[in-house]
């Protein structure tokens, strides 16, 4: 009748209790109620024990956004799960607008295989002025999305090197700590979004005050909602995730993507090893300092000792699931053998 009961508490405790999966459909010889069964068992908290904290650390990549109307961002593919998300940005006049993105299958995406490099137009240098020390502003234009390099130098172009990441197509670069009056070469650089390298001819400027017309600017419309629009995922050759969006009005702002497992049954959950489920986890609701005295755990098994196979080594160390049963036991204290002496002389021939 006990064994009746307790069984019925399983089951009810196993369906109200949210498993990462089904622990019955494999181990039920384990977790089937004993005389002494062991309380966390009867409450469905197998994970209590055995899952792995690395399950719910799931990382947020996140990515800044430049200023503009068209985005472009690039992620690595780390996962070949499902991709959840969002897409949050915000233009000069305070007005912010959010999504939240999905992508279900990687592999179904459209794949982007651009093999022309973009084209560079329009460089020069539009200012050259003197703060701290001098600066130049060199800018220029790329007829697809591509990121921005420059290299410069007054023997070599490639003495000096600076780079931003975002994809954009037009393109702004400050210089700084230059001489003045000294003449520079210079040479700007652009990678779309497949991977395609292009570069400008080599330039020269001299460091003498400058001051262009900037590129034209978009003008404020503070009286339109944000909206974004547009959403597209593609991979590239390089195994690489490509989100572009288009916004109404000029923005900046943040995207975010992380990968989720997918929702099966038959998933099973990251496990710890044998010294964490059968020593650490014990700590969590059995603190040693209020344990009285105990056997010592943690310590490899004398090598002249032989310890019998119903119980149970970490790695050749002792642990609490050496002499207790996690699971349930016959005996109280979820002893696996007799406490009067079986359980001692199994290692200890000699007691």
């Amino acid at each position: 009748m006990k064994e009746i009961l307790l069984s019925f508490i399983l089951s009810v405790c196993l369906i109200t209790t949210c498993f990462s999966v089904n622990c019955l459909k494999c181990h039920q010889d384990l977790i089937t109620p004993k005389p002494y069964p062991h309380p966390p068992i009867l409450e469905g908290k197998c994970c209590v024990c055995h899952g792995s904290s690395t399950q719910k650390e799931v990382k947020m990549v996140t990515k800044h956004v430049p200023f503009g109307k068209k985005h472009f961002v690039l992620f690595d593919i780390f996962s070949k799960n499902l991709y959840e998300g969002y897409i949050r940005v915000s233009d000069n006049n305070g007005h912010f607008s959010q999504k939240k993105i999905k992508i279900l299958n990687i592999k179904e995406l459209p794949f982007k295989n651009d093999k022309r490099p973009p084209r560079i137009e329009s460089v020069h240098v539009v200012r050259i002025e003197r703060g701290i020390f001098w600066t130049a502003t060199i800018y220029w234009e790329t007829d697809e999305p591509a990121t921005s390099i420059v290299t410069w130098g007054k023997e070599k172009v490639l003495e000096n090197k600076l780079e931003n990441e975002d994809f954009v197509y037009k393109h702004q670069m400050t210089i700084a700590g230059l001489e003045g009056g000294a003449i520079y070469t210079f040479q700007v650089h652009s990678t779309d979004t497949c991977g395609n390298k292009t570069s400008s001819p080599e330039m020269k400027f001299k460091v003498i005050p400058l001051t262009l017309s900037d590129e034209k600017k978009e003008k404020k419309t503070s009286s339109l909602s944000v909206e974004i629009r547009n959403i597209r995922y593609y991979r590239t050759p390089q195994r690489k995730l490509l989100i572009s969006w288009e916004t109404n009005v000029a923005t900046n702002g943040e995207i975010g993507l992380k990968a989720i497992e997918k929702q099966k049954n038959d998933v099973h959950i990251v496990l710890v090893n044998e010294k964490e489920a059968g020593l650490n986890a014990c700590y969590h609701c059995h603190p040693s300092d209020k344990l009285g005295l105990t056997h010592p755990v943690d310590l490899p098994l004398p090598a002249e000792m032989k310890v019998s196979a119903s119980l149970p080594l970490a790695n050749g160390c002792i642990t609490c699931a050496t002499c207790h049963n996690p699971h349930g036991a016959k005996r109280e204290y979820l002893l696996r053998k007799s406490r009067k002496s079986e359980l001692c002389v199994s290692c200890h021939k000699n007691y």
